[in-house]
Order: C-alpha cells, then structure tokens, then sequence
C-alpha cells in the first residue's frame, strides 16, 4: 500500500479548480464588462484572528507582511466564484439536482474555506522556520529568473501569490517535489479538459465498433499513481508538436486539426465567460493570466494536501510499538466479546473484509472464504432446463436431467471488451505472439497503482484480429476441459468424485447433496498465515491471484469480482443456494487452496477456498515482541504493514478533524467578508 496514496485520500477537504470546462457551460453567465468580473466576492484575512492562537499567535504580524507586501490575495473575485462552477458546480445542477442557489453558496463555502486553511498553513511553516524576509526575497527570486519586458515576468508580477505559495511549498527551495507534482497536476486538468473537446470532434467511427458485452475489470486497472510526476509533461494544444509534450498521450484519432479545433473551442468557452483578458497571446496557455490564475489555486491545494501530510507524519510518532500491540487487543477484545456473544456479528463483519476493516477473532471453527468461477448453462440450454421444470417431473427426475445438461456446458474466455483498437479503451498487449492485459499497471509500478491480487500471466484464449483489435472466444470445451486448464495455470491437482457424483438421494429418500460435488483438488499453498498472505510471492498470495484472474476471464458472477477474498461461507445456515452451500462448506473444512466443482441450477461452479479463520484468535500475538520489528511494518501486504496502515488512516481522520475545527474557528466576520450583492445575481438564476 502506498503512504502518500491513503494520506491523499484524506487530504481533499477543500477541493481544487479542475479545468473540467465542457461545451455545455459555455457562456451561460451573461456580463457586461471584465469588471464585473474582477469584483470582490469575498475577503479572507485571518491574521488579526490568528493572534489568539495559543501555537502560532506569535506569527500573526509575519503572515500580515507577507499577505500585505508579498503580494498573497485575500480577495476572491467573482471571476474565481464563475471559474469554479464552471469545473466542479456545474455537475452538481446537472447531475444532483442542486439548484444554482444552493450550488454558488456551497461553492462560496469551498472558497473560503481553502483560503483559510492555506493561510493557517502559512503559519503552521513560520512556526517550523520559514520566515517572511525570505519569502519577500524569494518573490523577488523569482521574477527576476525572467528577462525584464518578458511574458513571465510580468505574470508573476501580476501574481505574486504563485511565487508566496512555492516559496511554502519547497520550504524556501529545499524541496520541490511537492510543487512539481502540483505543475503536472495543473496541466494534466488542462488536457484533460481539450481532450474531452476534442473527442466530441473526432466522435462517430469511434463508437460503431461493437466489443461485445462489456467485461469489468480489475480494479486500479489502468489508473495513475496520485503522487506521480514524469519527467517531461506539457499541455498539447495543437499548435505545438505532441512529440515535443513527454508523457502526454494523444487521442485515438486525434490529428493537428481536430486538435487545435478543440483547444480553439475551449479558448471560446473561456472567453464567453470572460476568464481571458481580450487581446491575450493564446499560443501558448501556460503564458496567458487565466494559466496563472488557476496555478494560484492549483498551489493552495497542493499547500493544503502537503499542511495534511506533515500534520500526519507528525502524528505519526506515536504510533509507537506498545501503542499498536495496546491498539490490537482493544480491537481484539472488542470484537471476542462482541463476537462472542452475537455470532452473527461476525459474519457481517466478514463480508466487509478491507485492508481497513479486520475480523481478529473467530467464534466458530470452518468459517472461511471461497472464489466462485462460474461456468453457466447457454441460454438454449438454460431455456430446455426450464421447460423440464414445468413437466412434473419428480427432484430426482430433474436432477438427472440437469446432469445430462451439464455434461453439454461449455466455457469462454469473456474478455472480448478489453480489446480496443482506441488506445484509451483498449486494455490488451501482445507479447510473443499471445494477448495479455494491463501492461501499465504490471511493468509500471512507479506510476500505475497496483491490480492486488491479480496474477496478469493467463493469455486471451480466443481469436484476435490485429489491425481492428477485435476478438471473439469460441467455446474452449467442457467441464473436464476446464479443470484441466485450472490445474495447469494454478497448479493444482485433484480427482473427479465418480463414487458420489450423481448420487441424489440418501438411504432416507433426503437430497444427498455431496452427489453434486464433481470433482475435488488442491493447490499447495504451505502454511498459510495472516502476517503474510498478501504478501507478494508467498504460495498464498500466487494461487489466488490466479484464481482470481481466471474468474475474470472465465466467470459469469459479477458479485465475486473485485471482492475481498471472495464469498463468505458460514459453517451454518447460509443464503447460498444448497448444492453451493453444501460444497463450499466442505471445502472450507481442508483449508486454503482447496477447491471443489460443483453443479447447482446456474450451471457448473469451481469454487476455490482463498482464507480459513481459525478458531479464536485469528491473528496470535502474544506480547509486543512482533510489534518491535518496524520492519514489518514496511513490508508490503504484512498483517503488521496493514494494520499500521489502518492505524495511520485513523490518524487522518483525526487530521481532516482538526482542518474542519480550523475553519470553524475562523469563518468569522472578523477573517471573512462576505458581499453577497456583488454575485446576487448568481443566486438568483433559477428565479
């Protein structure tokens, strides 16, 4: 698990202008004049307030000398207020129902809430050292990196709050990764922003191309790491040469002329709002002052999410060893008490399993979970299974003749929707002659987030036509067939179950539900224990990201996907279907990595047993002696990594806490002002 990735999550508490400007906005506030827009909506100022501040009262006059001298606004314009509901309001009234009133006052809120929070984080770097004389010098710094009468120059002298807000980000210049990683984000929002443009331009051949019944996929499939920055990244317009913009990605079908069409439409819908100033240079977007005007803000999220961060870390430290051993047995006895005494709570607390969310005690033993690969009856004969059911035929009758129908079921490789011959869509790449999936996410660990468990060794087992990236899959053969491609990808090794199989009926005329079990294995998974089973290369951790793989190529139970580790099985009662119920509950008996395959009225199930609870405790640690070895904690997928993980997202949570207690605080009428009459006429739309 990524540290920075599950801090960020916590860290969006004010939200950040985003650039999600779409065609559908364009020009729907009417102005008069740039005036309008450059009035003052609101003014945020806290650093009288801030002298009552028992930590950073002492900071109040060097926060004042660098809002007063350094340039950083207290003001936000209406042009702001416009801009922002333009990038995040507008989906609130098209998609939640928000009338424009409720919208332009939550979007006020937003605003004034960011300000305050930079601002207090200002002071929160004061206290730890950084000083106003040398933000005064590094403003200048800057500037004078450019060449006088430069573009650049001017624009930051225009604004100088970029400059305050970098010189907090880097800590006076000692670190800039936190800024870097704030430019990306910046202009990533921009072409995200065109692109949207720019695929409605080159729209119709793309979406005539039919990939069949669409597949779901892993999740994190495909999707960046938060705290990733390439070394190379600019904004495409066009009018610049896509080659010379690093990691930027062109559309499928994207050519010069479609897009600058669309950056020129972007242009427009920002100039229909009155966010660039007429007669501006608009070759290059990242020297006009709308660029500049939203890096500000860019920035002060940036500042906000670095505040969280180094709030956290400080934090931190007191995750001591005996604090988290003390953290488990409350947990522990807790749950054993709780557990206890309502079985059930168990239960439902396992079908919630999350590297967040544990289950350590156990009330009963054979409790485990299970994957469910299903290979279903086709709709002929699913139809044929049906009509028997409405003959009369007796439950033997019927369970015969659902035999004969399995012996006809058929598997396939469902993964047909993965291929796309538009790169954007298309989740396939070829290797040594075969098709595999989610070649970012497995050879790219630095910037794609991890797929968990999912092995990404199993090739596409049907028909693949390069030049249109179509594929179809045939059926693959039986049940028998199937198990047999099971055992060589996972490893596993078993026998069919010939001397029950087909046995319905006990000595006392009852349903013999082990006569629907087909077939019995088991993959040597060694010793399986929760300190290491999501650790990477242990036996465990490589059989059920295989399975697992297999169940999204193959399996028709949408809800086993992207679960956990699966079903939960209870030794007692469950909702599942008997002949499901029955067989996975013996699985669970022989433990992790056995597998059974069993019939019920879906079809043919393989069903694998991916974790078994043991009775009591599940996870024994008797004193801190396990605590004691930080290393533990740094080591990926470990019990003691996931649970200082969780104990660290608890301390984030007590971060977003203090955050809202300091907007609390200082939304007052001494930091704020509010002049509602200068955007009435916002709020007054829906009238």
């Amino acid at each position: 698990m990524n540290k920075k990735h599950t801090v960020k999550k916590t860290a969006a508490l004010i939200l950040g202008l985003s650039f999600a400007l779409s065609g559908a906005a364009c020009g729907f506030i009417t102005t008069d004049a740039d005036a309008d827009m450059e009035q003052i909506v609101a003014e945020v100022n806290i650093a009288s307030y801030l002298e009552k501040d028992e930590l950073y009262g002492s900071y109040a006059t060097a926060l004042s000398e660098i809002i007063d001298k350094g340039g950083v606004s207290t003001d936000i314009p209406k042009r702001d207020l416009i801009s922002y509901f333009l990038s995040v309001g507008y989906t609130y009234v098209n998609s939640y129902g928000y009338t424009y009133k409720q919208t332009f006052e939550m979007l006020m809120d937003m605003l004034v809430s960011r300000k305050i929070v930079v601002q207090y984080a200002m002071a929160y770097y004061l206290h730890g050292g950084l000083k106003a004389d040398e933000c005064m010098a590094y403003v200048k710094s800057e500037q004078d990196k450019y060449a006088e009468g430069s573009r650049e120059k001017a624009l930051l002298k225009a604004h100088p709050e970029v400059s305050v807000l970098k010189y907090f980000l880097t800590e006076n210049g000692a670190d800039e990764a936190a800024y870097t990683q704030a430019i990306y984000a910046h202009k990533q929002a921009i072409n995200s922003s065109i692109d949207s443009m720019e695929e409605s331009i080159i729209e119709a051949e793309e979406e005539t191309h039919d990939h069949g019944e669409v597949r779901t996929t892993p999740t994190n499939a495909n999707v960046e790491k938060t705290d990733y920055v390439p070394e190379l990244y600019e904004i495409y317009t066009g009018r610049n040469s896509a080659s010379d913009c690093g990691e930027y990605e062109e559309l499928d079908g994207s050519t010069t002329t479609t897009r600058k069409q669309a950056y020129n439409s972007f242009l427009a819908n920002l100039q229909a709002n009155n966010l660039i100033q007429k007669g501006e240079d608009t070759s290059d977007f990242t020297k006009i002052d709308y660029y500049y005007v939203e890096l500000a803000a860019q920035l002060e999220q940036a500042l906000i999410t670095k505040y969280t961060e180094d709030l956290n870390e400080a934090s931190y430290a007191r995750l001591t060893p005996a604090y988290v051993h003390r953290k488990y047995g409350e947990m522990l006895a807790t749950q054993t008490d709780e557990y206890g005494k309502d079985y059930s709570a168990f239960e439902t607390a396992v079908g919630s399993l999350s590297d967040t969310a544990f289950a350590l005690y156990a009330p009963q033993e054979n409790f485990g979970m299970v994957y469910n690969i299903l290979i279903p009856f086709s709709a002929t004969q699913e139809k044929a299974y049906n009509s028997a059911k409405n003959k009369g035929l007796s439950e033997q009758e019927l369970f015969k003749y659902r035999e004969t129908l399995l012996t006809e079921v058929q598997y396939k490789d469902l993964r047909d929707s993965w291929f796309c011959e538009h790169e954007d869509e298309n989740y396939a790449y070829e290797k040594d002659g075969k098709w595999y999936f989610f070649e970012n996410n497995l050879t790219n660990a630095d910037k794609y987030e991890s797929l968990g468990q999912y092995a990404g060794g199993y090739a596409y087992q049907g028909k693949v036509e390069k030049a249109t990236m179509e594929a179809t899959s045939e059926y693959l053969g039986n049940i028998d067939d199937f198990i047999e491609e099971f055992n060589g990808y996972v490893g596993g090794a078993g026998a069919n179950l010939t001397s029950t199989y087909g046995v319905y009926e006990d000595a006392d005329g009852e349903t013999n539900y082990e006569g629907f079990m087909y077939y019995k294995g088991s993959v040597d998974v060694g010793t399986v224990s929760l300190d290491n089973y999501f650790v990477k290369g242990t036996a465990s951790y490589e059989a059920v990201s295989k399975v697992n793989e297999l169940m999204f190529a193959y399996s028709t139970d949408p809800g086993c996907l992207n679960t956990y580790l699966g079903y939960a099985v209870s030794p007692d009662k469950t909702s599942y279907v008997p002949e499901f119920e029955y067989a996975a509950q013996e699985a669970v008996k022989d433990g992790a990595g056995t597998y059974v395959v069993c019939a019920t009225d879906y079809g043919w199930h393989l069903l694998y047993v991916s974790y078994v609870f043991p009775k009591g405790e599940v996870f024994a640690v008797a004193d801190e002696t396990y605590w004691n070895d930080m290393a533990k904690e740094e080591s990926e997928g470990t019990f003691a990594n996931l649970f200082y993980e969780y104990l660290k997202s608890k301390i984030s949570d007590d971060t977003t806490l203090v955050q809202n207690g300091i907007i609390l605080e200082y939304n007052n009428d001494t930091c704020v002002k509010l002049h509602k009459s200068k955007y009435e006429d916002l709020l007054e739309i829906d009238s």
